[in-house]
């Protein structure tokens, strides 16, 4: 009798080439919608949320308690792209068993690194003197301990069980997986929301995304997965050579790309809240919140695009990989262009239905952290094209370099205020350090095209944002406030949408390819 699995696998790798080379990329691409809402509920409605129901010296409270336990992720150390990489790439050779085997020895690895987070959370939930180390002073009261142990706790479920939305991507159902963890998601800001509605309360609000969380990665997702790939239901095994050899090497260097970004963003609040006096950190965290938005929702879909130029770059076909990097990058450049003018033009309103009264808006230091994502688009289409093509030598060493410089800018530059400080370090070093660095490596992995439209990119971003920005200047000298962003935005949208729509048809290719 054959394996369900490997029949699975078979009628998955057998596909023809004409059948999947424009439906899955469409159908992953699509998929990302729900990850996108999820995230502008969780950015927009719950960040708000959290500052209207706790006020702004409890939301800088959770906002420094969040930021320690996100440190906590830094523990994973790379295994998890390494171990999907390894798991995807052996599947898409034909090498199920391979996958397998690989998938349960490493979910052995994941369940120690759970426990490894748990223990460390306890440490910084009941040590005061590690507390103050840290930035939280005066130290936790018993009721931020809690908080602190189920954020802890979630970080640490999540990363034991981050193995599932690696049996997705190696059978080929990356979309699907995005549907289902971003529906976990989706629970946990449903419940969150909930918390916060109906007890006021961060207490309430940690245990509740505890509990969803556990919900969605201990329960859903591996039933899940196994009802979809059986060989894939999960199980652990003792980790052999087949998935340690070359692993912590490999491991280190993806790390060496994650864990100096994650530094970057999260010893800054602490910093801030130990210093700030009250409104500073609160507003520092809703800019911060309004420029992350615009990268995570571009994340979204450029590591399904990267995704697949990475796969195109494995199959050799460098014609193909050029043209539609170069369409990608116009088509990023033009919507980083529109989307972060039209956030500084209206920051201070967006600031101010969100939080009202009692945070610091600084319309320079948004201006600051949006400058990377306009003066380098392709950045963003560079990164996942390294990380899915494997490359994490030349990650690493552009991380660290903008780490590095990052950390030094932020000691000598000669600005007085913190905040300000540290978002131009950071911006500067993005810029200057990383940037540099990654086109290089894209340009060494795919040829000219990731460095011969940098300075076209440039003027396109340029452009599109003047447009946006004078149509809000425009729009804001006959009405401000809510009602001026709603008009703006309805404007920008009738204006940029049919651009975006062309450079989307351009990448779609002709019947002729498709039939190749």
């Amino acid at each position: 009798m054959r394996d369900a699995g490997a029949t699975d696998a078979k009628s998955l790798y057998n596909t023809t080439e004409s059948e999947v080379r424009l439906r899955r990329p469409l159908l992953d691409l699509g998929s990302q919608s729900v990850p996108i809402l999820s995230q502008l509920i969780e950015r927009i409605f719950l960040t708000a949320l959290l500052v209207q129901r706790l006020g702004v010296a409890q939301f800088e409270r959770w906002s420094l308690i969040s930021a320690t336990m996100t440190l906590l992720t830094m523990v994973d150390l790379g295994t998890q792209i390494t171990f999907s990489n390894r798991m995807s790439r052996a599947a898409h050779r034909g090498d199920i068993d391979q996958a397998v085997a690989i998938f349960r020895q490493s979910n052995s690895i994941f369940a120690l690194l759970g426990m490894l987070v748990m223990g460390l959370t306890t440490a910084v939930a009941m040590v005061a003197p590690l507390q103050i180390w840290l930035g939280m002073n005066p130290p936790l009261d018993a009721g931020e301990q809690l908080v602190a142990l189920c954020l802890g706790g979630a970080i640490a479920v999540k990363l034991a069980a981050t193995n599932s939305s690696g049996a997705y991507r190696a059978n080929m159902a990356f979309g699907w997986g995005t549907v289902i963890s971003s529906g976990g998601d989706l629970l946990r800001i449903g419940v969150s929301i909930a918390a916060l509605v109906v007890f006021r309360s961060m207490t309430a609000l940690a245990v509740a995304m505890l509990l969803a969380t556990v919900i969605a990665n201990v329960i859903v997702i591996p039933i899940d997965v196994a009802k979809r790939f059986p060989r894939f239901a999960w199980s652990w095994r003792r980790p052999e050579a087949i998935t340690t050899h070359r692993a912590l090497r490999e491991s280190i260097l993806f790390a060496s790309g994650f864990l100096p970004s994650i530094v970057l963003t999260q010893v800054p609040i602490l910093m801030i809240g130990s210093r700030a006096a009250q409104g500073v950190l609160a507003g520092y965290v809703l800019l911060r919140t309004i420029a992350n938005t615009v990268r995570s929702l571009s994340q979204r879909v450029t590591f399904i695009l990267g995704m697949e130029l990475s796969r195109l770059e494995t199959q050799s076909r460098h014609d193909e990989l050029q043209a539609s990097y170069r369409k990608l990058a116009t088509l990023i450049a033009f919507a980083f262009g529109v989307g972060c003018a039209l956030l500084w033009a209206w920051g201070g309103v967006l600031l101010h239905l969100w939080a009202g009264s009692g945070v610091v808006y600084d319309p320079l230091l948004l201006a600051i952290m949006l400058a990377p994502l306009v003066i380098v688009p392709g950045l963003q289409l560079n990164l996942p094209l390294l990380t899915y093509g494997h490359r994490p030598g030349s990650f690493a060493i552009a991380v660290v370099a903008q780490t590095i410089a990052a950390a030094l800018l932020a000691l000598f530059l000669p600005i007085n205020s913190m905040t300000l400080r540290l978002s131009l370090a950071l911006s500067i070093a993005e810029v200057v350090f990383m940037a540099p660095i990654i086109t290089l490596a894209a340009r060494r992995m795919i040829g000219p095209a990731a460095t011969r439209g940098v300075l076209p990119d440039l003027l396109i971003v340029i452009s599109a944002g003047a447009v946006t920005l004078a149509l809000s200047l425009f729009v804001q000298r006959l009405s401000g406030g809510k009602t001026g962003l709603l008009v703006a935005s309805v404007v920008t949208a009738l204006v940029a949408g049919p651009i975006l729509l062309f450079l989307m048809r351009r990448l779609i290719p002709s019947k002729e390819i498709v039939r190749d």
